[in-house]
């Protein structure tokens, strides 16, 4: 199954509904995949994700959804989406204050949008990530898919 790496907290966020939290995924590239996704947070525990983290109100929302920064993990498939569309952003309609808050809008960028039933799985799974789309053998997620 195809699988795509994320910072942390992005990753994450991405996986979380009711309420959604971040239904598009903002990135400098288009794509023409349809379908089930993978979600991989990268390894990544930078200055710029730590001060995020602090800033920007994710402790917060991780709360809301029972959630603490400690449960966040890194290099591991944590979850997994249906990436249903992806638009530039000068086509598409002005996103909401919170899709504004966890993601990059400026107009030469790509909104990849999920479907309605993200999964956040249980347990994470090591694996390591790559840039770009990458494939994850479905034997590893088993009963996740």
């Amino acid at each position: 199954m195809k699988a795509i790496s994320l910072w942390q907290p992005w990753a994450t966020l991405w996986l979380l509904s009711n309420p959604d939290e971040k239904v598009f995924e903002t990135r400098h590239w288009g794509t023409s995949y349809r379908g089930p996704l993978l979600v991989h947070a990268a390894k990544k525990k930078d200055g710029e994700v730590k001060e995020f983290l602090g800033a920007s109100g994710v402790i917060r929302t991780l709360h809301a959804h029972g959630l603490e920064v400690s449960d966040l993990a890194f290099g591991a498939i944590i979850g997994r989406v249906d990436l249903i569309g992806c638009s530039r952003m000068d086509r598409m309609p002005e996103p909401s204050e919170r899709e504004r808050m966890w993601g990059n809008w400026e107009p030469d960028r790509f909104a990849w949008g999920r479907g309605p039933s993200p999964r956040l799985f249980p347990a994470p799974i090591p694996y390591k990530g790559e840039q770009g789309f990458f494939d994850v053998p479905d034997s590893l997620v088993g009963e996740d898919l």
